[in-house]
């Protein structure tokens, strides 16, 4: 896979992605360095009783309705799922290095993001609008999850578009495991919240910790601006 390659299908979509391409990771349990970072967020953010910014609540949102999707209820960004938990739990619920990396810095800049197997990819991949009724299971069990009208980044399995990863909830198809070995990040912004220059920071920031933390020999970036 290329960034450069990633065929972009969002037109009248207004919204700022930012993509990185991880080679040769090594997925484990988050290392102490790792997790030193992670727990002075959580101690921060416990003891400020932090919540999601208003501007970043509606922002989020109001992108995610453009396509017709409704972000609310069980369908909201995953950022603020995680948020939320975090406030009522006090608690980081650790997975992988590269899960704990991608939820730490979706708390820190306060977007959904997503982390999937870029080795499970077929063809090109795509960002695009799901599919009327498209749909895709997104744990181990069996729930699924409708992506009509909302962003997702997708293959082209089979001659057709597959759904792998979205701001609400991944694919279970395409999440990390033992067998992964390159990865594909995906930050889903409000345009007028964040602009090119601060999504070149948090790609950067990526980077730094997954070649910190996972292994990752080499990072490509790419920043996509759909209007």
């Amino acid at each position: 896979m290329e960034l450069n390659d990633v065929q972009v299908e969002l037109d009248g979509y207004a919204c700022r992605l930012g993509l990185v391409l991880f080679e040769a990771v090594e997925l484990k349990e988050s290392p102490p360095g790792l997790l030193d970072e992670i727990s002075q967020l959580v101690n921060d953010y416990v003891a400020r009783s932090v919540e999601m910014p208003e501007e970043f609540v509606k922002g989020m949102r109001d992108t995610l309705r453009q396509g017709g999707f409704k972000p609310s209820g069980r369908n909201r960004p995953a950022s603020e799922w995680l948020l939320r938990d975090l406030a009522e739990s006090g608690e980081f619920h650790f997975v992988n290095n590269l899960v704990d990396i991608n939820n730490l810095l979706s708390l820190r800049h306060f977007l959904p993001m997503s982390v999937v197997d870029a080795g499970k990819f077929s063809g090109e991949a795509h960002l695009r609008l799901g599919y009327e009724k498209e749909r895709y299971v997104f744990n181990p069990s069996g729930q699924e999850l409708d992506l009509t009208g909302l962003i997702v980044v997708a293959d082209s399995y089979g001659g057709a578009s597959r759904a792998m990863g979205s701001p609400i909830k991944d694919s279970q198809f395409a999440k990390l495991s033992d067998e992964t070995t390159s990865a594909l990040a995906v930050v889903y912004a409000n345009p007028r919240l964040v602009n090119e220059l601060h999504m070149e920071q948090i790609l950067s920031e990526w980077a730094d910790l997954a070649r910190k933390f996972a292994g990752a020999h080499s990072a490509q970036t790419r920043v996509i601006a759909a209007e």
